[in-house]
């Protein structure tokens, strides 16, 4: 039987980050057998050389879990092969920096698609400090879509925590497996961008808050400087990568 979702994780040579995400998401989801959705989460380790893989053996075990390796980093691009794998009715494509999430966060981008049928490409809102903006855009970029008592704020959306249906998502496939994804378009963008192909929208749910320990404050705490720097330099982000190396230097 299909799950309800698949959550999806790629995660590359940030243990660090990786231990807190997958800790946090086992504490915030509600199991099956307890009421909540059914659902299975997919992680692939894309070619990491660090602890990586001692953390992802401790959840190996549970029936929920699938670990896919890849013996090499293949980028972004192993989105691909990873979305690929996903069986659930919608899929939610998660970073490995999120470090805390509301409770039974996947139930309600599950009720807002279901609500908002014209909307392609929800995510979650993000927690902005004096460390991170948590890369959401400026307000200014969003107008309010308010249904009863959900509100969506239309506008750029990220893959931090977002979801998107299968059914759409199978529409858009073989145009997904022809881009070349790298880091200045990555697979949130790529596949936000093709929603306006299915005349879809994209927004952020509003009182849904995640927080993404994106930025070069939180590589450093984290000790991810020096793989940041190399991911934004192999994807050609030469921008971004600068910010880490500034980090780095001060």
């Amino acid at each position: 039987m299909r799950p309800d979702v698949s959550i999806c994780i790629l995660t590359w040579n940030r243990a660090d980050f990786l231990e807190v995400c997958l800790r946090e998401l086992f504490a915030s989801i509600t199991p099956t057998s307890e009421g909540g959705l059914s659902r299975e989460i997919l992680i692939m380790d894309n070619g990491s050389t660090d602890a990586t893989g001692e953390i992802l053996a401790q959840y190996e075990s549970r029936p929920d879990v699938r670990v896919i390796r890849q013996r090499r980093n293949l980028g972004f691009s192993a989105y691909k092969r990873l979305f690929y794998h996903a069986r659930g009715k919608v899929i939610i494509d998660l970073d490995d920096d999120i470090l805390k999430f509301p409770r039974d966060f996947d139930k309600t981008l599950v009720d807002y698609l279901a609500i908002y049928k014209d909307y392609g490409f929800l995510a979650c809102n993000v927690v902005q400090n004096d460390k991170t903006d948590g890369n959401r855009p400026r307000d200014a970029k969003y107008v309010p879509d308010v249904r009863g008592d959900m509100v969506v704020e239309e506008g750029p959306t990220g893959g931090w925590c977002s979801a998107f249906r299968r059914k759409d998502y199978l529409l858009i496939k073989l145009l997904i497996f022809l881009f070349r994804m790298d880091a200045r378009t990555p697979e949130d963008a790529y596949i936000a961008s093709l929603c306006f192909r299915l005349r879809k929208r994209i927004g952020i749910i509003k009182d849904t808050v995640v927080f993404h320990a994106c930025g070069p404050m939180y590589a450093r705490e984290y000790n991810h400087l020096d793989r940041e720097i190399e991911k934004y330099t192999k994807g050609n982000n030469l921008e971004f990568a600068q910010r880490f190396i500034d980090e780095k230097s001060n």
